[in-house]
């Protein structure tokens, strides 16, 4: 067999596909969560993951799917294969695995600009469509009467992977005086001064925080679980770690298994110097099969140690010396009396 796009052979795809069907029509993709985060967060191994998420061993479950696959009789004539003999046989008719019940939807109506702007937005989110999406979006906030804040939010996340940030705070200023109930443009308000923190080009300001938290509660169905890291990051800058880890802490019940975030946490602890609830989660993360938060667990893993015996890093009292010994006063030089 050849393998596909990704390097994976069909069959794999075929399975991966057959688990899913089974997952989802079973209704266990909680159990698939509970599954992950004993094995990612916890470390526990992938035998008693199973059992305990499942509530079967690895082979009882690779027996369930096959059962499942195995319950669907055969229906359709078998398409052949193009230059292969033809096996005469029959293949199952799987019905979806989610009913039109199953599946929440709502219908809004969206007037011609605004659909047109959304069009826009996503063809700016394709390098290859970029530059043809920005012009789109430029005529569009051109005429008065098409003028709308998808335009404009739209353009603010142009402006901001291009790292221009004065620009695309511009951009989404405009964007919040056409609809300032729109959650997208309140969450990138906060994340444009994420990044330009990052950047090393501004502080993250007070008013980031408001922003952050309406991402949430303005539409939490939209997982907007970047709202409170940011905020936590922006509370931890001003000296709030409490506030801090309440808010981090939001973050991780929307998103569970994201290392980034535990890696925040174990941040904010020691900021708090809470040396023994920092260093689990550093130790869990230098075990990560993510490389750079492999690093940084591993980097920072002694920390808590040395912060609790000095008080200090040794590199920040390396730098505190150095500057005691620029600021101190030069000695005076006694001059011999010549006789």
């Amino acid at each position: 067999m050849r393998p596909g796009p990704t390097g994976y052979p069909p069959m794999f795809y075929a399975q991966s596909w057959i688990v899913m069907h089974y997952l989802l029509h079973q209704n266990k993709l909680s159990d698939a969560g509970a599954y992950f985060g004993l094995v990612q967060i916890r470390r526990v191994p992938v035998e008693q993951a199973i059992q305990q998420a499942f509530g079967m061993s690895a082979t009882q479950f690779e027996q369930a799917v096959k059962d499942y696959f195995h319950s669907f009789p055969p229906s359709l004539p078998a398409q052949p294969n193009p230059g292969a003999a033809s096996s005469g046989g029959q293949s199952s008719q799987f019905p979806p695995p989610l009913g039109p019940l199953d599946v929440g939807g709502s219908v809004l109506d969206v007037v011609d600009t605004q659909a047109q702007a959304l069009v826009a937005e996503m063809a700016v989110r394709l390098p290859e469509h970029r530059d043809q999406g920005e012009k789109n979006l430029e005529t569009i906030i051109a005429d008065p009467k098409m003028d709308n804040a998808n335009a404009h939010r739209a353009l603010a996340w142009v402006r901001m992977e291009r790292k221009e940030f004065d620009q695309a705070d511009e951009e989404l200023a405009r964007a919040r005086e056409l609809d300032s109930k729109d959650t997208w443009t309140h969450y990138y308000l906060a994340l444009v001064k994420v990044r330009a923190a990052q950047s090393g080009q501004k502080p993250i300001e007070g008013v980031f925080q408001h922003d952050s938290r309406f991402g949430v509660r303005g539409r939490p169905a939209t997982g907007l679980c970047r709202g409170p890291q940011h905020a936590g990051l922006a509370r931890l800058q001003g000296g709030g770690v409490h506030s801090a880890t309440e808010a981090i802490k939001v973050a991780i019940q929307l998103s569970p298994r994201s290392e980034q975030y535990l890696l925040n946490l174990a941040q904010i602890d020691l900021a708090g110097k809470r040396w023994d609830d920092a260093t689990p989660l550093l130790e869990r993360l230098k075990d990560s099969s993510n490389p750079k938060n492999r690093a940084s667990g591993a980097e920072k893993f002694g920390r808590p140690a040395t912060l609790k015996k000095y008080g200090v890093l040794p590199e920040q009292r390396a730098s505190q010396t150095a500057q005691q010994i620029r600021h101190r006063p030069p000695r005076r030089r006694l001059r011999s009396a010549m006789g």
